[in-house]
């Protein structure tokens, strides 16, 4: 897992620290790819409804990744990660991945 420079990584919660290493799984060991976290809870003051805010949402680099790639990956996190209450999401530039459990999960 590589985080970006000046993140703090005192930020997340227990249930973010999960899927950050599930998704560091996903990259490495399915793809080789380098796993780059390049959002916690910076810069997000502007959106207080933000789980970043809250410690439970990250946001990770997908540019050294084809179209096909990053799609690939969104939809193996999606898979696992949204029935435990996690929403990886692909944002065109990123997949962001927050934990927003809904009953049931």
């Amino acid at each position: 897992m590589i985080i970006k420079r000046g993140l703090n990584i005192e930020s997340p919660k227990p249930p973010l620290w999960f899927a950050l290493g599930a998704a560091e799984m996903v990259f490495n060991l399915l793809f080789n790819k380098d796993f780059v976290v390049t959002s916690l809870d910076d810069s997000h003051e502007d959106k207080p409804r933000s789980l970043h805010n809250q410690g439970l949402a990250f946001d990770c680099r997908i540019h050294h990744l084809s179209p096909e790639q990053a799609k690939h990956i969104s939809d193996i996190l999606q898979q696992n990660l949204d029935p435990l209450g996690f929403d990886p999401i692909l944002e065109g530039d990123h997949i962001h991945c927050e934990y927003d459990r809904k009953p049931g999960e």
